[in-house]
């Protein structure tokens, strides 16, 4: 599991040691990408709910996603079809930084769901309770410590 300030993170590309790679990238795509991308719509339910009832906690889209363990973002790139994703091993910038544990599995959108079960869903997201699947999102930039082969 996580050895104090060790996680692994997914990058489309090899990065090399000691670079940097600072939060909000998937903000910065989803802004980009807004009429486009078929997560959005899911991104704004569970933004919204994130601000009406969980106010303290990151948001999603300044955030940077790692998992705790080399374990657990195998089990995440294999479920989610990332398998050309490259893994890092990586250490926060700034230990201080704002976080919260979700559980990836957690962030779902079916084309039947009505628009309160989406709010259920995001509600049940980012609740915390019983998180099998844990993601761990953050505010803070990442250092590459190693790449995972």
């Amino acid at each position: 599991m996580n050895e104090g300030n060790e996680y692994y993170w997914l990058g489309y590309y090899e990065l090399g040691k000691g670079s940097t790679v600072y939060p909000g990238n998937w903000g910065r795509i989803k802004n980009k990408t807004f009429a486009t991308s078929p997560n959005t719509l899911k991104e704004l339910i569970y933004e919204n709910i994130r601000l009406r009832y969980f106010p303290n906690l990151p948001s999603r889209l300044s955030s940077i996603f790692v998992c705790p363990s080399l374990e657990e973002i195998i089990k995440y790139q294999r479920s989610n079809n990332k398998v050309t994703e490259v893994i890092h091993k990586v250490k926060l910038v700034n230990e201080d930084a704002n976080r919260t544990m979700a559980d990836w599995s957690k962030f779902i959108l079916s084309q039947n769901d009505s628009f309160e079960m989406a709010e259920q869903r995001a509600k049940d997201y980012w609740s915390r309770n019983n998180i099998q699947n844990p993601e761990i999102l953050i505010e803070s930039a990442i250092e590459i410590m190693d790449i995972h082969k």
